[in-house]
């Protein structure tokens, strides 16, 4: 509960804008690296388990994936989807 309810929103702070640098590895390994210490706990696991172990183990979706949701929910709710895979209402009227 202290995962989705406190950790998760402070990781998604901002998301929709900073996503994208998750190209760089030490981004990706910074969000690993807390989200396999609370899997680690969650889980009582030993401290050498594998961090795609822990996410199966504990049911929680990795993190970059949930941030990379965030983002994408935050620009289909608010118009700006680029991608073209959702049909946002548009106005016709000039």
């Amino acid at each position: 509960m202290i995962y989705f309810g406190a950790i998760l929103p402070i990781l998604s702070y901002g998301a929709q804008v900073w996503v994208d640098s998750r190209q760089w590895k030490s981004n990706v390994s910074k969000l690993r690296r807390i989200q396999r210490l609370t899997n680690i706990k969650i889980a009582k696991a030993y401290r050498t388990t594998s961090h795609e172990a822990l996410c199966v183990l504990t049911g929680i979706t990795p993190v970059i994936i949930e941030l990379e949701n965030v983002a994408k929910l935050y620009h289909i709710t608010r118009g700006k989807n680029q991608d073209g895979l959702y049909d946002a209402p548009m106005n016709y009227r000039r």
